[in-house]
């Protein structure tokens, strides 16, 4: 079985590691996105602004508790008219703004 199986989308996220760390299993992922679409105008863009870490968890594994580390990258949005200057890469199907859980979880 690969790691991308177990990603909740495999065209966003990539699983890149899974490892027991003390009483926990920690699941490691990163975007696979080139380019992702302003929230505001629609408008795509490539360029980072910065990256950061969000830490969620996910339903338990028998008796492994799940916590994700989901790299979360920030974007510019270049589109003149746009009220928006940056925005933050979504995660759909894993988690909404915020959260500290992941939507199946809840």
């Amino acid at each position: 079985m690969t790691l991308q199986l177990l990603s909740p989308d495999p065209a966003t996220w990539r699983i890149t590691a899974v490892a027991p760390v003390g009483e926990r299993l920690v699941v490691q992922g990163k975007p696979v996105r080139a380019a992702v679409a302003c929230p505001v105008c629609g408008t795509r863009s490539w360029r980072v602004q910065s990256r950061s870490r969000r830490q969620p968890w996910d339903l338990s594994w028998g008796r492994w508790p799940v916590q994700l580390l989901v790299q979360a990258r920030r974007f510019f949005c270049d589109a003149p008219t746009c009220r928006r200057r940056s925005f933050v890469e979504p995660c759909p199907r894993l988690l909404a703004r915020y959260d500290r859980q992941t939507e199946r979880r809840r």
